[in-house]
């Protein structure tokens, strides 16, 4: 699953997967973006929208990596579920930041729970809090129902159409590359599905493709652009070099 969801990032020249210089180091004509994905939720439970103890350790850790980098970030948004609210603040707290702004837009667009009970229905087998099933076989019928909803083969009640969901992604992120003036460093923190969708944005890809690339981002790791007034360019993507093997996680 990695390989192919690097493979849609085109060849390693056009693409950036290791730790980089200190926001602090771009020239200030360009703008920043950090996108960093949730710690590891509460999966495989009917109350998934929490972080587990790992995901807590997680956001912190990430936390640190960025004050012991001297990021500046000048605004910190959040997602409003409570695992992205929970990990910004823990983020925040490390930096000394005020609270995150929330982003509707940055919201995932379902419940881990809702997907398990989808492929549940789907497949016949009971998933959530079923010993029963191995979490393997839980994360691969998982993975097969975002792939079936982002190809837009199935709707599930409570979660929008894959067109619709990134139509808003899109529209928050030209806004936001839009806005005026210069050196912006910007830390939005979120969920896989939206990471993929500005991935694929800004390397023109379906949205068919979505599920490969939100397979291989990790708990609590960060993606970044960079933009300018004439370009917005993928810097970096799914770093997990700043936790330690300890607390890599992918679910």
């Amino acid at each position: 699953a990695a390989d192919a969801a690097l493979s849609l990032l085109g060849p390693p020249a056009n693409r950036s997967l290791n730790c980089r210089p200190s926001q602090t180091e771009y020239p200030r004509r360009m703008s920043t973006l950090t996108l960093v994905r949730h710690g590891q939720a509460s999966f495989d439970s009917h109350h998934y929208d929490q972080l587990s103890v790992l995901g807590e350790r997680q956001a912190q850790a990430t936390g640190a990596y960025f004050k012991a980098r001297g990021e500046a970030f000048t605004a910190v948004y959040s997602g409003p579920r409570e695992r992205q609210r929970q990990t910004a603040l823990a983020i925040t707290d490390v930096l000394g930041l005020g609270e995150a702004q929330v982003i509707p837009a940055l919201d995932e667009f379902g419940e881990g729970s809702t997907l398990l009970e989808a492929a549940s229905a789907r497949t016949g087998v009971s998933l959530i809090e079923n010993a029963s099933v191995s979490r393997k076989d839980k994360l691969r019928l998982y993975g097969e129902q975002i792939g079936l909803w982002a190809a837009d083969a199935v709707r599930v009640d409570g979660i929008p159409p894959v067109a619709e969901f990134r139509a808003g992604i899109k529209a928050w992120l030209d806004e936001l590359t839009a806005a005026p003036g210069r050196g912006h460093k910007v830390l939005a923190v979120t969920s896989a599905g939206v990471i993929a969708v500005v991935i694929a944005e800004l390397m023109q890809r379906p949205s068919a493709e979505l599920g490969a690339m939100m397979s291989v981002i990790g708990n609590a790791s960060f993606t970044q652009l960079i933009w300018t007034q004439n370009a917005r360019v993928l810097h970096s993507y799914n770093q997990t070099a700043h936790l330690p093997a300890e607390l890599a996680s992918a679910m």
